[in-house]
Protein backbone atom coordinates (compact mmCIF):
# COMPACT_ATOMS: atom_id res chain seq x y z
CA UNK A 1 0.00 0.00 0.00
CA UNK A 2 1.31 3.76 -0.31
CA UNK A 3 1.36 6.21 2.60
CA UNK A 4 -2.22 7.38 1.94
CA UNK A 5 -3.63 4.25 2.17
CA UNK A 6 -1.12 3.09 5.21
CA UNK A 7 -2.84 6.16 6.85
CA UNK A 8 -6.32 5.05 6.75
CA UNK A 9 -5.82 1.91 7.84
CA UNK A 10 -4.38 3.97 10.85
CA UNK A 11 -7.48 5.65 11.11
CA UNK A 12 -9.67 2.69 11.20
CA UNK A 13 -7.34 0.45 13.45
CA UNK A 14 -7.73 3.33 15.51
CA UNK A 15 -11.96 3.48 15.07
CA UNK A 16 -11.74 0.09 15.69
CA UNK A 17 -9.99 0.36 19.26
CA UNK A 18 -11.67 2.98 20.81
CA UNK A 19 -15.58 1.60 19.01
CA UNK A 20 -16.27 -0.41 22.29
CA UNK A 21 -15.78 2.05 24.49
CA UNK A 22 -17.97 5.00 22.88
CA UNK A 23 -20.67 2.63 22.25
CA UNK A 24 -21.41 2.31 25.94
CA UNK A 25 -21.99 6.07 26.75
CA UNK A 26 -24.89 6.99 25.81
CA UNK A 27 -23.58 7.03 22.55
CA UNK A 28 -21.37 10.04 22.63
CA UNK A 29 -17.74 8.37 22.01
CA UNK A 30 -19.28 6.83 19.03
CA UNK A 31 -20.62 10.17 17.84
CA UNK A 32 -17.10 11.77 18.63
CA UNK A 33 -15.43 8.79 16.78
CA UNK A 34 -17.13 9.35 13.78
CA UNK A 35 -17.69 12.90 13.28
CA UNK A 36 -14.44 13.28 11.50
CA UNK A 37 -14.47 10.34 9.23
CA UNK A 38 -11.11 9.49 7.44
CA UNK A 39 -12.07 10.49 3.59
CA UNK A 40 -11.89 7.19 1.69
CA UNK A 41 -14.01 7.94 -1.61
CA UNK A 42 -11.21 8.38 -3.69
CA UNK A 43 -10.31 4.79 -3.03
CA UNK A 44 -10.80 2.35 -5.41
CA UNK A 45 -13.34 -1.13 -4.07
CA UNK A 46 -10.71 -3.34 -4.07
CA UNK A 47 -9.04 -1.45 -1.97
CA UNK A 48 -11.82 -0.35 0.80
CA UNK A 49 -12.30 -4.34 1.15
CA UNK A 50 -8.55 -4.78 1.38
CA UNK A 51 -8.61 -2.36 4.23
CA UNK A 52 -11.53 -3.49 5.73
CA UNK A 53 -9.76 -7.19 5.67
CA UNK A 54 -6.51 -5.74 7.20
CA UNK A 55 -8.24 -4.11 10.12
CA UNK A 56 -10.36 -7.00 10.71
CA UNK A 57 -7.07 -9.43 10.88
CA UNK A 58 -5.01 -6.90 12.66
CA UNK A 59 -7.36 -5.94 15.70
CA UNK A 60 -8.72 -9.25 16.95
CA UNK A 61 -10.86 -7.70 19.34
CA UNK A 62 -12.31 -8.65 23.28
CA UNK A 63 -15.57 -10.54 22.20
CA UNK A 64 -17.29 -13.34 20.86
CA UNK A 65 -21.09 -13.96 19.58
CA UNK A 66 -23.01 -15.93 22.03
CA UNK A 67 -24.57 -18.42 19.24
CA UNK A 68 -25.61 -20.66 22.43
CA UNK A 69 -27.95 -18.07 23.13
CA UNK A 70 -28.77 -14.61 20.97
CA UNK A 71 -30.64 -13.06 23.63
CA UNK A 72 -27.15 -12.70 25.71
CA UNK A 73 -25.58 -10.96 23.09
CA UNK A 74 -22.05 -11.86 23.40
CA UNK A 75 -18.94 -12.46 26.29
CA UNK A 76 -15.22 -12.15 26.33
CA UNK A 77 -13.39 -14.23 24.22
CA UNK A 78 -12.79 -17.15 26.88
CA UNK A 79 -9.99 -18.92 28.20
CA UNK A 80 -8.19 -15.77 27.14
CA UNK A 81 -5.65 -13.57 28.22
CA UNK A 82 -6.79 -9.71 27.47
CA UNK A 83 -5.90 -6.31 28.06
CA UNK A 84 -8.45 -3.56 28.36
CA UNK A 85 -9.66 -0.25 30.38
CA UNK A 86 -6.69 -0.60 32.23
CA UNK A 87 -6.24 -4.33 33.14
CA UNK A 88 -5.33 -7.62 32.22
CA UNK A 89 -6.83 -10.19 32.88
CA UNK A 90 -7.82 -13.97 31.85
CA UNK A 91 -10.92 -14.91 31.04
CA UNK A 92 -13.08 -17.57 32.38
CA UNK A 93 -14.21 -20.34 30.02
CA UNK A 94 -17.73 -18.51 29.63
CA UNK A 95 -16.55 -15.48 28.75
CA UNK A 96 -15.77 -13.15 31.82
CA UNK A 97 -13.93 -11.38 34.01
CA UNK A 98 -14.32 -13.14 37.03
CA UNK A 99 -13.85 -16.76 38.98
CA UNK A 100 -14.48 -20.32 37.79
CA UNK A 101 -17.84 -21.32 36.76
CA UNK A 102 -17.34 -24.60 39.21
CA UNK A 103 -18.77 -23.67 42.70
CA UNK A 104 -16.62 -25.21 45.52
CA UNK A 105 -18.32 -26.85 48.05
CA UNK A 106 -19.47 -25.35 50.82
CA UNK A 107 -19.68 -21.86 49.09
CA UNK A 108 -21.96 -18.73 49.46
CA UNK A 109 -21.92 -17.60 45.79
CA UNK A 110 -23.24 -13.95 44.75
CA UNK A 111 -23.89 -13.44 41.49
CA UNK A 112 -23.51 -10.22 40.24
CA UNK A 113 -25.75 -9.01 36.96
CA UNK A 114 -24.91 -5.75 35.20
CA UNK A 115 -22.81 -3.79 32.55
CA UNK A 116 -19.97 -1.89 32.42
CA UNK A 117 -20.49 -0.29 35.78
CA UNK A 118 -20.75 -3.76 37.77
CA UNK A 119 -18.03 -4.88 35.59
CA UNK A 120 -15.68 -2.40 36.89
CA UNK A 121 -14.72 -0.72 33.59
CA UNK A 122 -11.35 1.28 33.62
CA UNK A 123 -10.38 -0.35 37.20
CA UNK A 124 -9.01 -3.94 37.90
CA UNK A 125 -11.56 -7.02 38.95
CA UNK A 126 -10.16 -6.40 42.31
CA UNK A 127 -10.83 -2.95 42.11
CA UNK A 128 -14.41 -3.92 41.39
CA UNK A 129 -17.54 -3.10 43.94
CA UNK A 130 -18.75 -6.87 43.67
CA UNK A 131 -14.81 -7.82 45.21
CA UNK A 132 -15.33 -5.18 47.56
CA UNK A 133 -18.83 -6.20 48.46
CA UNK A 134 -16.88 -10.13 49.16
CA UNK A 135 -14.45 -8.85 51.19
CA UNK A 136 -16.28 -7.28 53.47
CA UNK A 137 -18.79 -10.34 53.61
CA UNK A 138 -15.50 -12.36 54.26
CA UNK A 139 -15.09 -10.17 57.19
CA UNK A 140 -18.03 -9.61 59.02
CA UNK A 141 -20.78 -11.83 57.65
CA UNK A 142 -20.61 -13.53 60.59
CA UNK A 143 -21.05 -17.27 59.19
CA UNK A 144 -18.34 -20.07 58.49
CA UNK A 145 -19.09 -20.59 54.49
CA UNK A 146 -16.96 -18.25 52.47
CA UNK A 147 -18.14 -15.55 50.23
CA UNK A 148 -17.80 -15.44 46.39
CA UNK A 149 -18.65 -12.65 44.33
CA UNK A 150 -19.12 -13.71 41.20
CA UNK A 151 -19.44 -11.29 38.44
CA UNK A 152 -21.80 -11.49 35.40
CA UNK A 153 -21.53 -8.30 34.15
CA UNK A 154 -19.93 -6.48 30.43
CA UNK A 155 -19.67 -3.59 28.98
CA UNK A 156 -22.70 -3.03 26.59
CA UNK A 157 -24.79 -5.10 28.61
CA UNK A 158 -28.44 -3.80 29.30
CA UNK A 159 -31.14 -5.86 31.63
CA UNK A 160 -32.24 -7.86 28.67
CA UNK A 161 -28.95 -9.45 28.05
CA UNK A 162 -27.89 -9.72 31.64
CA UNK A 163 -30.95 -11.52 32.60
CA UNK A 164 -30.77 -13.87 29.55
CA UNK A 165 -27.49 -14.41 30.53
CA UNK A 166 -28.44 -15.32 34.41
CA UNK A 167 -31.42 -17.49 33.15
CA UNK A 168 -29.15 -19.35 30.76
CA UNK A 169 -26.34 -19.93 32.94
CA UNK A 170 -28.24 -20.37 35.96
CA UNK A 171 -27.98 -24.01 36.61
CA UNK A 172 -24.45 -24.02 36.53
CA UNK A 173 -23.71 -21.45 38.34
CA UNK A 174 -25.77 -22.73 41.60
CA UNK A 175 -26.43 -18.87 42.80
CA UNK A 176 -27.10 -18.44 46.53
CA UNK A 177 -27.81 -14.41 45.88
CA UNK A 178 -28.47 -12.38 43.01
CA UNK A 179 -27.62 -8.89 43.27
CA UNK A 180 -29.28 -6.99 39.76
CA UNK A 181 -27.66 -3.18 39.03
CA UNK A 182 -29.66 -1.50 36.46
CA UNK A 183 -28.09 1.36 34.52
CA UNK A 184 -29.69 4.30 33.21
CA UNK A 185 -29.03 3.64 29.70
CA UNK A 186 -30.49 -0.26 30.06
CA UNK A 187 -32.92 0.85 27.40
CA UNK A 188 -30.45 1.02 24.68
CA UNK A 189 -29.70 -1.66 22.16
CA UNK A 190 -26.88 -4.34 23.11
CA UNK A 191 -24.34 -3.97 20.55
CA UNK A 192 -23.21 -6.92 18.37
CA UNK A 193 -20.10 -8.10 17.54
CA UNK A 194 -18.15 -7.47 14.64
CA UNK A 195 -15.94 -9.51 12.41
CA UNK A 196 -13.03 -8.58 14.19
CA UNK A 197 -14.17 -8.90 17.77
CA UNK A 198 -14.78 -5.50 18.53
CA UNK A 199 -18.47 -4.30 19.31
CA UNK A 200 -20.61 -1.70 16.96
CA UNK A 201 -23.96 -1.29 15.96
CA UNK A 202 -25.88 -3.41 13.09
CA UNK A 203 -29.14 -2.34 11.01
CA UNK A 204 -31.17 -5.38 12.33
CA UNK A 205 -34.20 -5.96 14.83
CA UNK A 206 -33.24 -5.27 18.55
CA UNK A 207 -34.42 -7.35 21.41
CA UNK A 208 -37.13 -4.49 22.34
CA UNK A 209 -38.77 -4.61 18.56
CA UNK A 210 -37.98 -1.53 17.15
CA UNK A 211 -36.21 -2.22 13.34
CA UNK A 212 -32.49 -1.37 13.94
CA UNK A 213 -30.08 -0.66 17.19
CA UNK A 214 -31.15 1.87 18.89
CA UNK A 215 -28.86 4.45 20.96
CA UNK A 216 -30.33 7.56 22.75
CA UNK A 217 -28.29 10.48 23.15
CA UNK A 218 -30.77 11.87 25.91
CA UNK A 219 -30.69 10.65 29.77
CA UNK A 220 -34.49 11.58 30.02
CA UNK A 221 -36.68 11.30 27.59
CA UNK A 222 -40.89 12.19 27.07
CA UNK A 223 -41.02 10.04 24.19
CA UNK A 224 -43.54 6.60 23.57
CA UNK A 225 -40.86 4.39 22.84
CA UNK A 226 -38.27 5.30 24.94
CA UNK A 227 -40.60 4.91 27.37
CA UNK A 228 -42.04 1.59 26.02
CA UNK A 229 -38.31 0.33 26.03
CA UNK A 230 -38.42 0.85 29.90
CA UNK A 231 -41.50 -0.71 30.54
CA UNK A 232 -40.30 -3.83 28.72
CA UNK A 233 -36.99 -3.62 30.64
CA UNK A 234 -39.00 -3.56 34.10
CA UNK A 235 -41.49 -6.48 32.61
CA UNK A 236 -37.53 -8.54 32.09
CA UNK A 237 -36.64 -7.80 35.43
CA UNK A 238 -39.99 -8.23 37.18
CA UNK A 239 -40.32 -12.03 35.69
CA UNK A 240 -36.66 -12.64 37.11
CA UNK A 241 -37.15 -11.66 40.39
CA UNK A 242 -40.48 -13.69 40.68
CA UNK A 243 -38.50 -16.98 39.25
CA UNK A 244 -35.92 -15.87 42.24
CA UNK A 245 -38.45 -15.82 44.73
CA UNK A 246 -39.75 -19.45 44.12
CA UNK A 247 -36.51 -20.59 43.58
CA UNK A 248 -35.74 -19.06 47.33
CA UNK A 249 -32.87 -16.75 46.35
CA UNK A 250 -32.55 -13.95 47.74
CA UNK A 251 -32.37 -10.74 44.92
CA UNK A 252 -31.02 -7.50 45.36
CA UNK A 253 -31.38 -4.20 43.24
CA UNK A 254 -28.38 -2.34 43.11
CA UNK A 255 -29.16 0.92 41.25
CA UNK A 256 -25.66 2.18 40.52
CA UNK A 257 -25.44 4.16 37.71
CA UNK A 258 -27.15 7.66 37.78
CA UNK A 259 -30.56 7.20 39.37
CA UNK A 260 -32.56 9.49 41.17
CA UNK A 261 -35.02 8.20 43.75
CA UNK A 262 -37.87 8.96 43.33
CA UNK A 263 -37.41 7.80 39.82
CA UNK A 264 -36.67 3.94 40.96
CA UNK A 265 -39.55 4.37 42.97
CA UNK A 266 -41.92 4.96 40.43
CA UNK A 267 -40.36 3.18 37.73
CA UNK A 268 -40.69 -0.70 40.78
CA UNK A 269 -43.74 0.27 41.12
CA UNK A 270 -45.34 0.88 38.02
CA UNK A 271 -43.86 -2.83 37.34
CA UNK A 272 -45.16 -4.21 40.26
CA UNK A 273 -41.54 -5.09 41.65
CA UNK A 274 -41.04 -5.50 45.19
CA UNK A 275 -37.92 -7.02 46.65
CA UNK A 276 -35.02 -5.35 48.75
CA UNK A 277 -33.15 -2.40 46.76
CA UNK A 278 -30.89 1.16 47.06
CA UNK A 279 -29.67 3.74 45.24
CA UNK A 280 -26.39 5.19 44.79
CA UNK A 281 -27.05 8.82 45.19
CA UNK A 282 -25.85 10.38 41.66
CA UNK A 283 -23.18 12.69 43.14
CA UNK A 284 -20.85 9.40 43.94
CA UNK A 285 -21.16 8.74 40.53
CA UNK A 286 -19.70 12.15 39.15
CA UNK A 287 -16.72 14.19 39.89
CA UNK A 288 -14.02 13.19 42.43
CA UNK A 289 -15.61 9.71 42.02
CA UNK A 290 -15.34 9.47 38.85
CA UNK A 291 -12.94 6.96 36.76
CA UNK A 292 -10.66 7.02 34.53
CA UNK A 293 -10.95 8.41 31.13
CA UNK A 294 -12.15 7.91 28.81
CA UNK A 295 -14.25 5.91 30.62
CA UNK A 296 -15.38 7.80 33.39
CA UNK A 297 -16.84 4.42 35.65
CA UNK A 298 -17.02 5.04 39.35
CA UNK A 299 -12.89 4.90 40.36
CA UNK A 300 -11.65 2.87 43.36
CA UNK A 301 -13.20 5.06 46.08
CA UNK A 302 -16.52 4.96 44.79
CA UNK A 303 -15.94 0.82 44.43
CA UNK A 304 -15.45 1.18 47.96
CA UNK A 305 -18.22 2.80 48.72
CA UNK A 306 -20.75 0.78 46.13
CA UNK A 307 -19.14 -2.48 47.73
CA UNK A 308 -20.08 -1.25 51.73
CA UNK A 309 -23.62 -0.57 50.17
CA UNK A 310 -24.43 -3.65 48.73
CA UNK A 311 -23.21 -5.44 51.53
CA UNK A 312 -25.38 -3.58 53.98
CA UNK A 313 -28.15 -4.35 51.86
CA UNK A 314 -27.40 -7.74 51.44
CA UNK A 315 -27.33 -8.37 55.46
CA UNK A 316 -30.65 -7.13 55.84
CA UNK A 317 -32.15 -9.44 53.56
CA UNK A 318 -29.88 -12.39 55.16
CA UNK A 319 -29.40 -10.99 58.54
CA UNK A 320 -25.87 -11.14 58.34
CA UNK A 321 -24.63 -8.58 60.84
CA UNK A 322 -24.08 -4.73 60.01
CA UNK A 323 -21.27 -2.64 59.53
CA UNK A 324 -19.74 -0.16 62.00
CA UNK A 325 -21.13 3.21 60.86
CA UNK A 326 -19.19 5.20 57.78
CA UNK A 327 -18.59 8.55 59.38
CA UNK A 328 -17.26 10.03 56.27
CA UNK A 329 -20.22 9.17 53.89
CA UNK A 330 -23.76 8.93 55.04
CA UNK A 331 -25.00 5.20 53.85
CA UNK A 332 -28.33 5.45 51.45
CA UNK A 333 -31.68 3.83 52.76
CA UNK A 334 -32.28 0.06 52.24
CA UNK A 335 -35.99 -0.77 51.04
CA UNK A 336 -37.72 -3.95 50.76
CA UNK A 337 -39.99 -2.64 48.31
CA UNK A 338 -41.24 1.07 46.70
CA UNK A 339 -42.38 3.57 49.49
CA UNK A 340 -42.68 6.93 47.49
CA UNK A 341 -45.70 7.91 45.86
CA UNK A 342 -45.50 7.58 41.71
CA UNK A 343 -43.77 10.76 40.86
CA UNK A 344 -45.31 12.65 38.35
CA UNK A 345 -42.18 15.17 38.61
CA UNK A 346 -40.18 13.00 36.71
CA UNK A 347 -42.39 13.27 33.54
CA UNK A 348 -42.72 17.13 33.95
CA UNK A 349 -38.59 16.80 34.29
CA UNK A 350 -38.37 14.48 30.98
CA UNK A 351 -40.85 16.89 29.61
CA UNK A 352 -38.29 19.90 29.95
CA UNK A 353 -35.78 18.23 28.64
CA UNK A 354 -37.46 17.22 25.66
CA UNK A 355 -38.15 20.77 24.77
CA UNK A 356 -34.67 21.42 25.27
CA UNK A 357 -33.26 18.70 23.51
CA UNK A 358 -35.21 18.02 20.43
CA UNK A 359 -36.25 20.47 17.73
CA UNK A 360 -39.61 20.81 16.05
CA UNK A 361 -38.24 20.08 13.44
CA UNK A 362 -35.30 17.75 11.35
CA UNK A 363 -32.44 18.74 9.15
CA UNK A 364 -29.21 17.34 8.56
CA UNK A 365 -26.67 19.43 10.36
CA UNK A 366 -25.53 19.98 14.03
CA UNK A 367 -28.71 19.23 15.95
CA UNK A 368 -29.32 15.72 13.85
CA UNK A 369 -27.22 13.61 16.45
CA UNK A 370 -29.11 14.51 19.43
CA UNK A 371 -32.22 13.49 17.01
CA UNK A 372 -31.39 10.01 15.64
CA UNK A 373 -31.57 6.52 17.70
CA UNK A 374 -30.63 4.51 14.65
CA UNK A 375 -28.22 4.55 11.88
CA UNK A 376 -28.21 8.01 10.03
CA UNK A 377 -25.72 10.22 8.54
CA UNK A 378 -26.39 13.77 10.42
CA UNK A 379 -24.41 15.40 8.25
CA UNK A 380 -26.06 14.23 5.08
CA UNK A 381 -29.17 12.93 6.35
CA UNK A 382 -28.44 9.46 4.33
CA UNK A 383 -30.51 6.60 6.25
CA UNK A 384 -29.76 3.34 6.78
CA UNK A 385 -32.01 0.55 5.72
CA UNK A 386 -34.06 1.66 9.06
CA UNK A 387 -34.04 4.45 11.78
CA UNK A 388 -35.97 6.52 14.26
CA UNK A 389 -35.63 10.38 14.30
CA UNK A 390 -37.08 11.88 16.68
CA UNK A 391 -38.71 15.15 16.20
CA UNK A 392 -41.31 17.28 18.95
CA UNK A 393 -44.80 17.90 18.28
CA UNK A 394 -46.54 21.39 18.07
CA UNK A 395 -49.47 21.92 19.64
CA UNK A 396 -51.15 23.11 16.14
CA UNK A 397 -49.92 20.57 14.30
CA UNK A 398 -52.11 17.10 13.30
CA UNK A 399 -49.24 16.03 10.78
CA UNK A 400 -45.87 15.83 9.93
CA UNK A 401 -44.29 16.95 6.58
CA UNK A 402 -41.29 14.20 5.27
CA UNK A 403 -39.26 15.34 2.45
CA UNK A 404 -36.42 12.78 0.70
CA UNK A 405 -33.89 12.95 -1.50
CA UNK A 406 -33.02 9.77 -4.16
CA UNK A 407 -29.54 8.56 -3.67
CA UNK A 408 -27.67 9.94 -7.26
CA UNK A 409 -25.13 7.30 -7.29
CA UNK A 410 -27.80 4.25 -6.32
CA UNK A 411 -30.75 4.40 -9.14
CA UNK A 412 -31.20 1.09 -9.46
CA UNK A 413 -32.31 1.08 -5.41
CA UNK A 414 -35.48 2.86 -7.38
CA UNK A 415 -38.27 2.34 -6.85
CA UNK A 416 -38.32 2.09 -3.65
CA UNK A 417 -40.86 0.98 -0.94
CA UNK A 418 -41.09 3.00 2.33
CA UNK A 419 -43.03 2.61 5.17
CA UNK A 420 -43.25 5.72 8.14
CA UNK A 421 -45.15 5.12 11.58
CA UNK A 422 -45.21 6.57 14.95
CA UNK A 423 -45.83 5.03 17.56
CA UNK A 424 -48.27 5.42 20.31
CA UNK A 425 -50.29 3.89 23.18
CA UNK A 426 -53.33 3.36 20.92
CA UNK A 427 -51.20 1.32 18.00
CA UNK A 428 -49.96 5.20 16.45
CA UNK A 429 -49.81 5.94 12.26
CA UNK A 430 -48.12 4.85 9.41
CA UNK A 431 -48.18 5.20 5.98
CA UNK A 432 -46.90 3.32 3.05
CA UNK A 433 -45.75 5.22 -0.41
CA UNK A 434 -42.87 5.06 -3.39
CA UNK A 435 -40.13 6.53 -3.43
CA UNK A 436 -40.60 6.97 -7.27
CA UNK A 437 -37.17 6.30 -10.05
CA UNK A 438 -37.90 9.94 -11.79
CA UNK A 439 -39.88 12.84 -10.93
CA UNK A 440 -38.92 16.41 -9.09
CA UNK A 441 -37.26 16.24 -5.99
CA UNK A 442 -37.64 16.52 -3.10
CA UNK A 443 -40.29 13.83 -2.89
CA UNK A 444 -42.81 14.88 -0.47
CA UNK A 445 -45.51 12.71 1.63
CA UNK A 446 -47.21 13.66 4.85
CA UNK A 447 -48.02 10.90 8.48
CA UNK A 448 -51.04 12.06 11.06
CA UNK A 449 -49.60 12.87 14.27
CA UNK A 450 -51.36 10.10 17.05
CA UNK A 451 -53.56 11.76 18.74
CA UNK A 452 -53.26 10.35 22.01
CA UNK A 453 -49.58 11.42 22.15
CA UNK A 454 -49.41 14.54 24.46
CA UNK A 455 -48.57 18.01 22.41
CA UNK A 456 -44.76 18.93 22.99
CA UNK A 457 -43.27 15.17 23.04
CA UNK A 458 -40.88 13.66 21.04
CA UNK A 459 -42.46 11.65 18.03
CA UNK A 460 -40.70 8.14 17.27
CA UNK A 461 -40.57 8.79 13.02
CA UNK A 462 -39.42 5.38 12.12
CA UNK A 463 -38.51 5.05 8.72
CA UNK A 464 -37.99 1.31 6.86
CA UNK A 465 -37.15 1.02 3.49
CA UNK A 466 -37.55 -2.39 1.65
CA UNK A 467 -33.42 -2.64 0.84
CA UNK A 468 -30.70 -0.80 0.92
CA UNK A 469 -27.27 -0.46 -1.72
CA UNK A 470 -23.99 -0.31 -0.44
CA UNK A 471 -22.16 3.12 -0.31
CA UNK A 472 -19.08 4.02 -1.83
CA UNK A 473 -17.78 5.86 1.47
CA UNK A 474 -19.22 3.49 4.21
CA UNK A 475 -19.72 -0.01 5.19
CA UNK A 476 -23.13 0.55 6.21
CA UNK A 477 -26.42 0.24 3.63
CA UNK A 478 -27.86 3.20 2.23
CA UNK A 479 -31.45 3.46 1.12
CA UNK A 480 -32.19 7.54 1.01
CA UNK A 481 -32.09 10.94 2.26
CA UNK A 482 -33.83 12.74 4.66
CA UNK A 483 -33.46 16.40 3.25
CA UNK A 484 -36.47 17.46 6.45
CA UNK A 485 -39.80 16.98 8.52
CA UNK A 486 -41.58 19.35 9.90
CA UNK A 487 -44.52 19.63 11.86
CA UNK A 488 -47.56 21.06 9.60
CA UNK A 489 -49.96 23.65 11.02
CA UNK A 490 -53.24 22.15 11.29
CA UNK A 491 -54.92 25.90 10.24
Amino acid sequence: MNASEERIVRLLLAIAAVSSVGLLIFGLGWYRATSKRPDVTDLSQEVRQTLVQELIESSPGLYRWTWFEPRIGYTLVPNTQLTAWNDTFVANELGFRTGPPVKQPGTFRVVFVGDSWTYGMGISQAESFPEVFAGLANRWGGQDDPVEAWTMALPGYNLLSGLAALDYFFERLQPDAVVICPSGNDNHTTPVVLPNGSLGEAPTRDAFGDPHNVTYRQRQLDSYRFRERWRVSYAALHETVEKLRLRQVPVLLAFVARWEEPQVHTALAEAGIATTFFVVPPEYTIGRWEGPPPVGHGNAAAQQLYGRWVYRALAHTLTWPDLPANTTVLDPPIYDQPTMPIDNSARTEWADWTRDQVPLSFRPGEMAPAQKTGLLDGESGAIGRATTILVRSRADSRSLRISVRRIVAAPSLYPLPLTVSISSPNGGTSVETVVPSRGPEPFQFEIDIPSDLRPGSALDVVLEAERSVASSAVLTGRSLIVESIENVPSH
